[in-house]
């Protein structure tokens, strides 16, 4: 994925799925070593910002 940087998610995926990858980068991001794959994809498509439901049911955001 991190090779369509440049290109929206939504693009990519579509809609509601474009969703569903931000919610997965936000939960695999959480249990990955800093400097991961999910958090350049989160923040190449998303702007940097978290799927907030996925980190209210984690029980808070996580540190990064």
């Amino acid at each position: 994925m991190l090779g369509h940087a440049g290109i929206a998610a939504e693009a990519v995926f579509g809609y509601p799925d474009v969703l569903k990858f931000r919610s997965c980068m936000t939960l695999f991001e959480c249990v990955a070593a800093p400097g991961n794959v999910f958090s350049r994809a989160l923040e190449n498509f998303y702007a940097g910002q978290r799927d907030e439901r996925t980190l209210a049911l984690l029980g808070g955001e996580r540190e990064r």
